[in-house]
């Protein structure tokens, strides 16, 4: 059997995939790494990225595995939906950047944890706290190119019907 037929048939497992490496990166930064909340004090946040460094890199490292995997999966997200939708693909097109943008938020999200953790001998106390705080807008930046995603997606399949 060719490549492109075994990828073709294992495509719909990206989506799996990527929620398993999702829970399991988050399950990891708040369990074992026990991360902080954005309002926690400057010296709760620096501790935590000093001792805490091994448990921020797994889970950080499981999330953006599991973000790749949701790249995957857009494209044979895209691909469905251009052949539902038929006539210029608009729709198709901007669900497909959404996605994009949403998964390049989230992977840098987990990156700015990583880059406290790695270099949290030269870290102070008020940085390790904007760590944080950047971390959550760039959450926030996935959930409205997700909302785009998701807008672009519904309208597509209510022409559908």
């Amino acid at each position: 059997m060719s490549l492109a037929r075994w990828e073709e048939r294992l495509a719909p497992f990206d989506g799996i995939a990527t929620v398993a490496f999702w829970v399991a990166g988050v399950l990891v930064l708040q369990g074992p790494a026990n991360q902080p909340d954005t309002d926690a004090s400057p010296t709760r946040a620096l501790l935590f990225f000093k001792t805490e460094e091994n448990a921020i890199l797994v889970g950080t490292f499981l999330y953006m595995i599991g973000t790749l995997f949701f790249l995957w999966f857009l494209g044979l997200v895209r691909t469905r939906l251009v052949e539902a939708e038929g006539g210029s693909h608009r729709l198709s097109s901007i669900a497909f950047a959404g996605g994009v943008a949403a998964a390049i938020s989230l992977l840098v999200m987990p990156a700015v944890h990583a880059t406290g953790a790695i270099n949290n001998d030269n870290l102070s106390a008020d940085a390790a706290q904007v760590y944080l705080g950047i971390n959550v807008a760039f959450f926030y930046a996935a959930d409205f190119a997700t909302a785009v995603f998701l807008l672009a997606l519904g309208l597509i399949s209510l022409r559908g019907q």
